[in-house]
């Protein structure tokens, strides 16, 4: 009965993590569009490191989006390093609020060798920042948002991999299908923009190219989709592997304190790359660090140190495969909220594609794929145990 309990509470909370998330999530989306670019988005500096770096990024894609294909450059290296500030203080005060800095101290002390395996996400997690930047300039964002969705099919491969556990044929069905929803969703804005292409520009576009030309595209293309399956694999093996830290590798070391490696190993990552560009200096510049004390970004930095610190909290008590399904339940709280606030109508594929993301959803949640921390299994069997020979001993 107490493992039945402990199973129980353990679900309700991450079910509850999992709606905070996703509603903060598409919060913020919404809530970037309403920040100042002017003040923003300025200065020809190196675009190469996201607002949030870590196991929560991405929320904000349509302002990067919309600045890379404007060619415009973003101080973020600042911003980025008093994101990962705000991580840093809010990891050690909710690790305080239930113990004190002296075991902080002797956690993050004797847990040198777990510090050092956190340097593989964060080293991915910068990864995948840097090359969103290149490849949003690469492809249009429709093509971008296509090939991410690979990150789904991905994440299953990868999982089975690291934790050796072979999913389902159902569970294989539910993966799938949630790709094809996801895809459908960006097939919409593929139909949109072919119709808007005149036939004008379609015959002068033909006529003005040549073989070579042709050959030089093709190569480069081909390089560009290399990059963006590196950006696909960094994501989702940074995801997984995060994910077996927290329950296998350092299933002991408290939760808050693998928060504090992880992003100091960030920080470490990001400062690297800005000395070996030679521009760590220009990124802690007045005007590049000024551009970060808005109310506005501070409460974007702050509410996405929560969706970081959520996220861990996610993959420690659910699984890699689990919070694709809850990043693609995005699609239909986005497209509700935007219908509600900006009067944006729901079109075909879009309804198309919450019918059958709710699907896979749902076929999904009659077979999950459990994968439970190491330590909690451990105390599980150790209190069946104790119970067995309690029943056991003669009144």
């Amino acid at each position: 009965m107490k493992v039945f309990f402990i199973r129980k509470n353990e679900n309700s909370i991450a079910m509850s993590l999992q709606v905070i998330e996703k509603v903060m999530t598409v919060l913020l989306t919404l809530f970037s569009h309403m920040v100042d670019e002017q003040k923003l988005f300025h200065a020809p500096q190196a675009l190469n490191t996201l607002l949030l770096d870590g196991p929560g990024h991405g929320s904000h894609q349509d302002v990067f989006r919309e600045c890379s294909h404007f060619e415009r450059r973003i101080t973020f290296e600042g911003l980025s390093h008093s994101q990962l500030v705000v991580y840093l203080i809010e990891c050690p005060c909710k690790f305080s609020s239930s113990n004190s800095f002296v075991d902080l101290y002797h956690e993050i002390s004797k847990n040198k060798k777990v510090f050092l395996f956190y340097f593989v996400p964060a080293a991915l997690y910068s990864l995948y920042n840097n090359l969103q930047f290149v490849n949003l300039v690469n492809f249009d964002p429709t093509t971008y948002y296509l090939l991410l969705q690979f990150r789904v099919v991905v994440t299953g491969i990868l999982f089975q991999i690291l934790f050796n556990k072979r999913l389902r044929c159902i569970q294989w069905v539910s993966v799938i299908l949630l790709t094809i929803g996801c895809l459908i969703k960006e097939l919409g804005h593929v139909k949109v923009m072919t119709v808007a292409s005149s036939p004008a520009t379609t015959v002068l576009t033909a006529a003005s190219t040549n073989v070579r030309k042709n050959v030089n595209m093709t190569s480069q293309f081909g390089f560009s989709i290399f990059l963006i399956m590196i950006q696909v694999f960094s994501s989702c093996f940074a995801g997984v592997y995060n994910e077996y830290l927290l329950k296998d590798k350092a299933c002991n070391v408290h939760i808050m304190v693998q928060n504090i490696f992880m992003y100091i190993q960030s920080i470490i990552c990001n400062g690297a790359l800005l000395i070996f560009r030679g521009e760590l200096v220009n990124s802690l510049t007045l005007n590049s660090l000024m551009s970060v004390f808005q109310v506005k970004v501070m409460l974007i930095m702050l509410n996405n140190a929560s969706i970081g610190i959520v996220v861990s909290l996610f993959l420690h008590s659910l699984n890699s495969i689990l919070k694709t399904f809850a990043s693609a339940l995005e699609l239909v709280f986005t497209a509700i909220l935007c219908w509600i606030i900006f009067n944006i109508p729901i079109d075909i594929y879009t309804f198309g594609s919450i019918f059958i993301v709710t699907a896979a959803t749902f076929m999904y949640a009659l077979n999950p794929v459990v994968n439970r921390p190491k330590n909690t299994i451990e105390k599980e069997l150790q209190l069946t145990v104790d119970e067995k020979t309690r029943n056991s001993q003669p009144v």
